[in-house]
């Protein structure tokens, strides 16, 4: 008995090693317990889930709509045909930093036509702003606290790492990744308390641009959230997002 509780211990101890005293498995399978709100979406129904509130404004703009039988499933997001016209998806406001909230989307864009377009996907404080960010180029916001992958083409045709904190917004995250038009890529936003990390990899999950924890103050950490994907024209030709993916979560206190 005494070498059995001894080699358990050993376990244990190992087990909390490396990474500040955290076995890098631990994260991981933190996320399989009851400890920890979980969402995800793989679009494979013939409706959208009640949990999701859709908007859209301007001319044939539409809100989310699943496309029938694509295989892995998937929604589109039409922005319609009028200047600055979107569709915007959110779930309820029940995230915070404080809470190690993390998203993840696999998503693509169709600028078959043109690449007149501004794209978000992250966090924000509300479901029904035009967008998280009103002008990438000058990084005004529209929201008092988000934190999202975005980009804006009155800005340049990059993805770009964005945030606010209570109106102020940092230094953005900017890898030098164009956006190409319908190819599939996975953004992640995770946040740990204000601070906020930035991954893109690419439609097979190759690691394209990681910003580790570099963005310091980028939003409230107590403030409530929601997953966040958003779509808008910067003139009048139509674009869509299509979304095969969504995954977010966060643990239910702060004690870890």
């Amino acid at each position: 008995m005494a070498e059995q509780v001894t080699k358990r211990e050993q376990f244990k101890t190992g087990f909390r090693k490396a990474r500040g005293g955290r076995h890098p498995l631990s994260n991981l399978l933190e996320r399989l317990t009851a400890g920890m709100v979980s969402y995800r979406d793989d679009f494979l129904g013939d409706l959208i889930r009640d949990e999701w509130q859709a908007i859209n404004n301007g001319t044939a703009a539409a809100d989310a709509v699943i496309v029938a039988d694509q295989v892995g499933g998937e929604v589109v997001m039409n922005s319609g045909t009028q200047n600055d016209g979107y569709s915007g998806l959110s779930l309820s406001l029940s995230f915070q930093g404080q809470l190690n909230a993390t998203m993840v989307a696999r998503v693509k864009l169709d600028m078959s036509v043109d690449a007149s377009i501004k794209a978000e996907i992250g966090f924000t404080d509300a479901h029904s702003d035009a967008g998280a960010v009103n002008v990438l180029a000058s990084s005004s916001n529209t929201a008092t606290d988000a934190v999202v992958w975005v980009t804006d083409s009155d800005d340049n045709a990059n993805w770009q790492g964005w945030g606010t904190k209570n109106g102020t917004e940092p230094t953005k995250y900017e890898p030098a990744i164009a956006v190409a038009d319908a190819t599939w890529v996975y953004l992640m936003v995770a946040l740990q308390d204000d601070t906020a990390r930035f991954i893109m990899a690419d439609a097979n999950g190759g690691i394209l641009a990681d910003s580790k924890w570099s963005m310091a103050d980028a939003v409230t950490k107590n403030v409530n959230l929601t997953p966040w994907l958003f779509v808008q024209n910067r003139g009048a030709t139509q674009h869509n997002m299509d979304v095969d993916y969504v995954e977010v979560w966060q643990r239910r206190t702060t004690t870890s």
